[in-house]
């Protein structure tokens, strides 16, 4: 449900409906909405996530390992068995301090950014790109394109609409 409708619009009387639970069984499993929705991310982090990510293990050249990265999330934004999207770049949350949701979900975005930076930076050093490639802003050009497929797989495009955006996007990849 917090994926599907995001954390503000899903109140504890709709998740009681849907797991055919009581108040008090829902406080007492997980003390409250906010508690809930940490865990229902960090699972979604270990079930969604290692797909998205793997390709930059597989993959010895890195241009590949994006365009995988890129191609992986079109093939999870769009699977039929959950909602479309991505429950991370779909929560509308904004951070205020070290505690708040708004952080969590900030921090996991960061953790994909770190990622695919660290692989940009390992491409320059391997001469992968040309010498002056500004790997933040690439890095941030590829996870933009990715979360922009995000939306546009919330909107209803299908798993080729963003396997195109994904084959696209790599066109802009530098040149050595």
């Amino acid at each position: 449900m917090f994926w599907e409708h995001g954390y503000n619009a899903t109140s504890t009387t709709d998740i009681c409906a849907a797991l055919k639970i009581s108040a008090p069984s829902l406080y007492a499993a997980f003390g409250s909405k906010e508690e809930m929705f940490r865990k229902s991310l960090e699972y979604y982090k270990q079930d969604n996530m290692p797909s998205i990510l793997a390709p930059f293990r597989q993959h010895a050249q890195t241009r590949d390992a994006v365009e995988g990265f890129l191609m992986a999330s079109a093939a999870a934004f769009t699977r039929t068995d959950r909602p479309s999207g991505c429950m991370i770049l779909l929560s509308t949350f904004r951070g205020s301090d070290a505690n708040s949701l708004g952080d969590l979900v900030k921090e996991v975005r960061a953790a994909s950014q770190a990622a695919l930076q660290k692989r940009l930076e390992l491409a320059l050093k391997q001469g992968e790109l040309p010498r002056r490639t500004n790997t933040h802003a690439l890095a941030r050009f590829f996870l933009a394109t990715q979360q922009g497929m995000a939306l546009q797989a919330r909107d209803g495009a299908s798993r080729k609409d963003l396997e195109a955006i994904a084959r696209s996007a790599i066109l802009a990849w530098p040149q050595p």
